[in-house]
């Protein structure tokens, strides 16, 4: 790594002291408590949850909110999904307009978002397919890929940003080149 990326990544890892943001999920604004996973879905009769950790990935998830009992699935595209009796409940989430949350992406999306809302930047990072890392801390400082076939490179090309927005940016770069292989 050379002296130029170290100092940005010195002064954005500065920058991120954990500190949660404001808002759970960032991408619905109205979050409601009582339409999360918990309250929609009980276990079956004669089980319980088993106790998560406060303010871990657990309990995250299982806050996560929903759409309304019986709302289709929708591709990226507005296009209703084929098979509708394949889910039991959507999630009240966005998946953006290009088609690149499949598989693994999924749960990419879910600890990047996780992670970002606690404002634990450093441990936002995922491999692409060729064993390369793409660290958001790095993609802040406002470096991003360049990948050729089996080779990826970083080069600074865009101002220092740590905003939702910008995560969002990182993640689509992550779920082109990451898969569930990687």
């Amino acid at each position: 790594m050379n002296l130029q990326i170290l100092i940005a990544l010195t002064v954005v890892l500065s920058l991120c002291s954990k500190q949660p943001v404001t808002a759970q999920y960032l991408w619905t604004p109205d979050y409601q408590p009582e339409k999360s996973i918990t309250q929609r879905i009980k276990p079956p009769i004669g089980y319980e949850r088993i106790p998560s950790d406060s303010g871990g990935f657990a309990e995250w998830l299982r806050k996560l909110p929903l759409k309304p009992e019986g709302t289709p699935v929708r591709l990226y595209d507005g296009e209703l999904k084929v098979n509708q009796a394949a889910h039991f409940a959507v999630i009240d989430m966005d998946v953006g307009n290009r088609d690149l949350q499949q598989c693994a992406d999924a749960v990419i999306r879910l600890r990047a978002e996780y992670l970002f809302s606690r404002g634990d930047y450093p441990a936002i990072n995922f491999c692409f397919t060729s064993g390369d890392t793409a660290f958001f801390v790095r993609w802040i400082a406002g470096y991003r890929p360049k990948v050729a076939g089996n080779k990826v490179t970083w080069k600074r090309m865009a101002p220092m940003d740590s905003s939702y927005s910008s995560l969002r940016k990182y993640l689509e770069d992550v779920m082109m080149y990451a898969g569930s292989s990687s």
